[in-house]
């Protein structure tokens, strides 16, 4: 089943990339954090990260379970 596959898929990946996005937000928060003209970019940084984290954890997986089983519904018909 494609849903159970993200979900252990996810289960497999998530300490990884957890570590990765936190370790790399950790490390620009004092540039966002200053009053130099590189702050905004640090917070543009950080907030990537963050999302694209929650996208890479959740909304990839369910989007490929989607097209998957949407995919295997076809095949059904057509051999029917």
């Amino acid at each position: 089943d494609a849903l159970r596959a993200a979900i252990e898929a996810g289960k497999t990946r998530f300490r990884p990339v957890i570590m990765t996005a936190s370790a790399m937000i950790i490390g620009m928060v004092p540039m966002a954090t200053g009053y130099s003209q590189n702050a905004p970019l640090g917070r543009a940084v950080i907030g990537g990260l963050f999302v694209a984290t929650v996208f890479t954890l959740l909304f990839v997986p369910c989007v490929y379970a989607m097209f998957y089983n949407r995919r295997m519904a076809r095949q059904k018909e057509r051999a029917s």
